[in-house]
């Protein structure tokens, strides 16, 4: 959307989040497995999703991605580059910002800490959605 040149906004954030879990519904309609990776940091996303699982009778699970390790969250912040045309780095700011607006998740979750090493990361969150 922003590079039809709809400016960044709250509303264009909740509009993308809404064509995506569209998009996440009709797949799992088709009976296929979604990963919505997506920061849903309030409740008015995560409704999107939940309604998204709810419509269509799949089962939504919640694997969350924190660094626990403030400095290196910020040096991970300060290295970053996607390098996606039209889609600006964050600023640490950015991501202060966003914590504090962060609503806790209802849903049961796995956590998933960057700090920690990957392969507990993966057993844990495979062991998790198993359930």
């Amino acid at each position: 959307m922003w590079r039809c040149g709809i400016a960044p906004s709250f509303e264009t954030g909740v509009a993308a989040y809404e064509v995506v879990a569209v998009l996440a519904e009709h797949q799992l309609r088709l009976g296929l497995t979604v990963i919505a990776d997506a920061v849903s940091s309030l409740e008015v996303a995560r409704d999107m999703w939940r309604g998204a699982a709810s419509r269509t009778g799949a089962a939504m699970r919640v694997v969350e991605v924190i660094c626990s390790d403030e400095g290196t969250h910020r040096e991970r912040v300060a290295r970053r580059a996607r390098d996606m045309d039209g889609f600006p780095e964050p600023s640490w700011e950015d991501v202060v910002r966003r914590r504090d607006e962060w609503e806790s998740w209802r849903e049961e979750r796995f956590v998933v800490d960057s700090v920690r090493q990957f392969e507990e990361n993966v057993a844990g969150a495979l062991e998790f959605l198993k359930r």
